[in-house]
């Protein structure tokens, strides 16, 4: 296989991703690109054909570890948004519960300040 076919079956060689002028990552673009027969490319340089498809393949797949921490990702996401809307509410409720005590407290210390006038 020439230089041009080698470097761009072997992406780590040109320190470069994968992509192609059309933006289809195929085996004809890298044919086309490289200038080699189909015939030879098939026959002699399979080996590099196959590995380019593999590397395509391998560059839109998400391995299943990382699509679990995605989903996790997501759930922790989603429950974190209903903790801060209870935390929401809950802040709401101790507000009005405090507002209450202060107005008990200050009732009770107006009816105790009216039993030791009234004695």
């Amino acid at each position: 296989m020439t230089d041009s076919g080698r470097c761009r079956a072997d992406p780590d060689r040109r320190h470069t991703p994968l992509r192609s002028r059309s933006g289809r990552l195929t085996a004809t673009e890298l044919l086309c690109e490289s200038g080699l027969r189909r015939d030879v490319a098939y026959g002699d340089h399979r080996d590099l054909v196959e590995e380019f498809q593999a590397r395509v393949k391998a560059q839109h797949c998400t391995p299943a570890a990382m699509q679990e921490i995605a989903e996790q990702n997501a759930q922790l996401k989603d429950r974190l948004a209903n903790a801060t809307k209870e935390l929401a509410r809950e802040r709401k409720t101790s507000a009005a519960l405090r507002r209450i005590i202060s107005k008990l407290d200050l009732g009770l210390h107006h009816a105790q300040e009216h039993l030791v006038v009234l004695r």
